[in-house]
């Protein structure tokens, strides 16, 4: 019989994956070596600093913590180590103060001679530590591929990142932060990706209650390094929670969860797109498409790969000014010159129904006053009655589906009976003519205006999009939109009460 070929690290740690995750230690790949109530383990496949912390937590691990001098010689023997390798050390939280993953601060000095020497020269600085040959610690930048230590203890890990994450909030209030490291500064506010699959709403509630919130993109500088980082996270596929939503139900409104202006948003091409029911959640990523940018999503776990929690001081976000949430910035004034440039754009098919439309009311209000008139028992009582059917005609510019003649005029109804019948088969059929450019006229009319909605919700212009909201739906009425056609540009309707979806 063959021989079944060894089992490699990799293999293993794919098939015990879910073992692990959940806290079974039952069962370790080949290689792991014990100390105390903890397992480590030495991957030799290397990569960069942020990528094997992910490594690690995606395979219920940490990386390794190593408080002391023992330790680490402890850690080059028995792991056989023979080149620098990742720790769970780092000061990326707050330069210059180091903490392991646990949360606990160097208590010797570990350091080779002359480090941490906290190099500039390195793309990101040097901020993560590394165990050398020697048995001693190196910072080295987040970019470099090295091999890396994984350790897993009984009864959890205090080094996880939801560990850490829970930590945050006490450290913010003692006025001494210690933020988890991977935590990237950005000109004073801190990020920090998180490789967990959960609902928006989870991501955010665990945000907050580390002190922070998902992600915002604050300035254009944010807002590149946030799209940079994500795409170079997520690679081909996936997304990552940030920190935007809907708001409202009768006209939903994309908003910040700090209520910063609703800025540098690149959607991605076709989003914010409404198939597939609502979607309400801001995600940054990769569709079916490839198209990387934002994009809106419906909140579930198997959406997002990763959500993105930042800690940042008020006064460095992005907020409207005074008034500036209320105001429609514009909006009137756009619709009124829009409206225009449509009716302008559907004259000469428009006014071509027109003129049928009405030469045909007219010839019928002629014609049941010409009836009228020579019918026996005309009356002054029954000139009003004409008179008033057709001045009512005149106005709507309509000819009747009924002429609701009252009983005591019943007299007349066979001198109009014809008439009637021949007008408003003739109407119809001329509407029956012009009802495919009509409708053609609605839908380009209605996507014009959701188009500027959207690019006002990309804005922040709450106000702004609500009107038009109100404006496309009130389109969707034959009457309202001939009207807008005939040049008597109608009122945009009052706003209607919405009930905050909060």
């Amino acid at each position: 019989p063959e021989t079944k070929p060894e089992e490699s690290t990799s293999q293993a740690l794919t098939r015990l994956q879910a073992k692990l995750r959940s806290g079974d230690l039952s069962e370790l790949p080949k290689g792991s070596v014990k100390r105390g109530t903890s397992y480590f383990l030495l991957i030799t496949s290397a990569r960069p600093w942020l990528a094997a912390s992910h490594y690690a937590e995606a395979h219920g691990a940490q990386l390794a913590a190593l408080g002391t001098k023992d330790d680490l010689e402890w850690a080059v023997s028995e792991l056989k180590l023979t080149s620098p390798s990742w720790l769970g050390l780092s000061d990326s939280g707050m330069e210059g103060r180091w903490y392991w993953v646990d949360g606990a601060e160097p208590s010797e000095n570990l350091w080779a001679a002359g480090q941490p020497d906290e190099s500039t020269s390195s793309d990101g600085g040097e901020d993560y530590a590394a165990l050398l040959p020697d048995q001693s610690l190196d910072d080295m930048p987040a970019s470099r591929n090295l091999p890396f230590i994984l350790q897993w203890t009984e009864g959890g890990n205090s080094g996880s990142l939801t560990k850490q994450l829970e930590r945050v909030a006490a450290s913010l209030k003692a006025k001494r932060p210690s933020f988890p490291a991977g935590t990237q500064n950005i000109n004073g506010s801190r990020f920090l990706a998180v490789p967990e699959s959960m609902s928006w709403d989870q991501a955010h509630n665990l945000a907050q209650a580390a002190g922070g919130h998902l992600a915002v993109p604050s300035s254009e500088e944010e807002a590149s390094w946030i799209s940079t980082s994500i795409q170079e996270l997520l690679g081909e596929e996936g997304g990552c929670w940030i920190g935007g939503r809907q708001k409202g139900t009768a006209t939903p409104i994309w908003g910040f969860v700090t209520g910063e202006r609703f800025d540098f948003v690149q959607w991605a091409p076709g989003q914010p797109d409404t198939e597939d029911g609502p979607k309400k959640c801001l995600q940054l990523g990769r569709g079916q498409d490839a198209d990387f940018g934002y994009r809106n999503a419906a909140g579930e776990p198997s959406e997002a790969r990763f959500f993105l929690v930042e800690w940042s001081a008020p006064s460095r976000r992005n907020m409207p000014g005074a008034g500036e949430a209320n105001r429609p910035a514009g909006a009137e004034d756009w619709l009124v010159k829009y409206r225009q440039l449509f009716r302008d754009g559907e004259k000469i098919s428009h006014e071509r129904w027109k003129r049928r439309h009405d030469k045909n009311v007219e010839d019928f209000a002629d014609d049941m006053e010409s009836e009228t008139r020579t019918a026996r028992r005309f009356s002054r009582e029954a000139e009003k009655l004409v008179d008033g059917i057709t001045d009512s005609m005149k106005e709507n510019g309509e000819v009747p589906e009924k002429l609701n003649l009252p009983d005591w005029a019943r007299w007349a109804a066979r001198a109009v009976e014809k008439e009637h019948e021949r007008a408003l088969a003739k109407q119809q059929g001329i509407w029956a003519e012009y009802e495919t450019d009509f409708a053609d006229a609605m839908s380009r009319y209605c996507g014009d205006i959701n188009k500027e909605i959207r690019r006002r919700q990309a804005q922040g212009d709450r106000d702004g999009a609500a009107y038009l909201a109100r404006e496309e739906t009130a389109a969707a009425d034959k009457s309202y939109l001939l009207a807008i056609l005939n040049g008597d540009f109608p009122e945009v309707p009052d706003e209607r009460d919405e009930e905050e979806d909060e």
